[in-house]
């Protein structure tokens, strides 16, 4: 056995026996102190189901990382947050004859956690969402954002779709008339090419006239679609462009927006709500895998609601987690 897998061993019998012994008092001290205002008044009143189906914070689909285990640390820090899965194909969901394998999750303990789709095929897309909706997820996202050329090249999905609002109102139609509940929708605000603020209402308006969408995730930037970009560099390189999001909001009042994209801490989370207080939430990405812990009190300050468990058990749970081998997150949509 390993020095590190000692250490992390050690370092996890030791926040247990933390935890078992300060339970009691920790359970007084969350009453006394974590209970703190609302960014929003009106998450104060909600009842907690309906506070847990709030997207005020939400973690971004991520390839490698976002799976049940990394999903089960976050609900660990947050019972309000809400998950995403990584994203799932309509083709190897539906072909693979072991639906487990795509769509395991512990859905009682993770709820609200939604599932991700990709996919270009309506008839597809049908099946896949049934079979996600049977499993128990009660919302299915599509992505219409990822401009990798894997996805958007020789999958001609993601972020590619969004040239083709007809066929985004197709496979989202496919996903309510399987479920009984609307997709929604995560795109970015244009691509190469088609960048105008014009071409981006003709999508919002398309998509949730005909396909009945009604939540869009933002990434507030363009996708650069071809071989010559790295998913890296489309979330690095094209600028964010937050204001785009607001215009939205104006423009498309019935509609729901989240943004995305370049958000590193809790109190930015709570300064792009503040701005407009119509904006349905703020979903992140890295920030979050990259320090877990720092996302611990999210439920106290985003939905004035006492922070669950113990303190130093989740700081030890956060480091045993981010002390693995550094992946780089394909956080590219």
């Amino acid at each position: 056995m390993s020095h590190s897998l000692h250490i992390k061993s050690l370092l996890l019998i030791l926040s247990l026996f933390i935890y078992m012994a300060q339970s009691l008092k920790s359970s007084l001290i969350h009453c006394q102190s974590f209970v703190k205002a609302s960014i929003r008044s009106r998450c104060l009143s909600m009842t907690k189901d309906t506070v847990l189906n709030q997207h005020i914070l939400s973690v971004a689909p991520m390839m490698e990382y976002t799976d049940r285990h990394q999903r089960m640390l976050t609900r660990i820090m947050s019972k309000q947050t809400v998950l995403y899965t990584e994203m799932v194909t309509t083709n190897a969901l539906i072909r693979s004859g072991n639906p487990e394998r795509f769509l395991q999750a512990n859905i009682p303990v993770e709820d609200l956690v939604v599932l991700q789709l990709g996919g270009s095929d309506p008839k597809q897309m049908k099946e896949a969402a049934k079979q996600a909706h049977e499993y128990g997820y009660k919302e299915i996202n599509l992505n219409i954002g990822c401009p990798s050329e894997k996805v958007s090249g020789k999958g001609c999905f993601g972020a590619v779709l969004y040239l083709n609002p007809a066929l985004v109102s197709e496979l989202a139609l496919a996903v309510g008339e399987a479920t009984g509940k609307p997709a929604t929708i995560k795109c970015r605000i244009g691509v190469n090419g088609h960048e105008s603020y014009d071409e981006l209402c003709t999508f919002i308006r398309t998509v949730s006239e005909i396909g009945k969408v009604t939540h869009f995730i933002i990434h507030a930037r363009i996708a650069i679609l071809g071989k010559k970009f790295t998913p890296k560099d489309n979330r690095t390189i094209p600028p964010l462009k937050y204001d785009i999001v607001y215009r939205l909001i104006s423009d498309f009042p019935h509609l729901q927006f989240t943004l995305n994209g370049g958000v590193g801490n809790i109190d930015e989370v709570k300064g792009l709500i503040e701005k407009d207080s119509r904006l349905k939430g703020v979903m992140v990405g890295r920030a979050i895998v990259a320090n877990p812990y720092a996302w611990s009190t999210v439920d106290s300050e985003l939905y004035g609601v006492a922070d669950p468990g113990n303190r130093v058990f989740m700081y030890v749970l956060s480091l045993i987690h981010i002390s693995e081998p550094t992946r780089q997150a394909e956080i590219s949509y």
